[in-house]
């Protein structure tokens, strides 16, 4: 049987079952096998429609090791801007000396993303506003304490190459401290 026989015989399933529901629902007054199916077929579309899903990998695909055996011996608090693999990396933190700009949270603060999105004009990536993707944009990167780039190529004024390996990073000694950022922006 392929997939789209089966997906049929499951809608059709699903409207016969709900058309029951609603039956019993407004002749019999029985609330409780009303949503045991609901809930049943809430369930049985869930499954039936993620079985085949493919999930993002667990582990990391890219090798930081350079990347924080560089930041953590450099002893600073500067922010990292990685523009690799930008969306999956979004909330990733590779060492205990690696800070960022970049967030995906819906619990991030309104002030922050006011600065952000509209007060240093980031651009918009992605559709979802809750986004705040790493960024290009040097002036955000210097005003933001992003010290380290880690990108493919990244040549803006004021970054230099300081590895240059599979992983390439670029370093800015001329941007603003965190702590200094944080007090101004929160």
């Amino acid at each position: 049987m392929n997939i789209k026989n089966s997906t049929c015989y499951l809608f059709i399933l699903d409207v016969i079952l709900t058309l029951i529901g609603i039956y019993l629902l407004n002749k019999k007054k029985n609330k409780k096998v009303f949503i045991f199916i609901i809930l049943g077929l809430t369930f049985t579309c869930s499954i039936s429609s993620n079985i085949k899903d493919t999930l993002v990998k667990k582990g990391q695909d890219i090798d930081y090791s350079d990347v924080i055996e560089y930041i953590d011996n450099s002893g600073s608090v500067y922010r990292t801007n990685n523009l690799y693999n930008n969306l999956n990396s979004i909330n990733q933190v590779i060492s205990n000396s690696y800070y960022t700009t970049s967030i995906y949270s819906s619990t991030s603060s309104a002030n922050y993303k006011q600065f952000y999105n509209n007060d240093i004009n980031n651009e918009f990536k992605y559709r979802s506003r809750e986004i705040l993707a790493t960024t290009y944009n040097v002036l955000s990167n210097i005003y933001l304490g992003n010290k380290y780039v880690i990108a493919p190529f990244y040549n803006e004024i004021g970054y230099n190459k300081v590895i240059d390996k599979d992983l390439k990073m670029y370093q800015n000694d001329n941007v603003f401290f965190q702590l200094v950022m944080q007090h101004l922006i929160l």
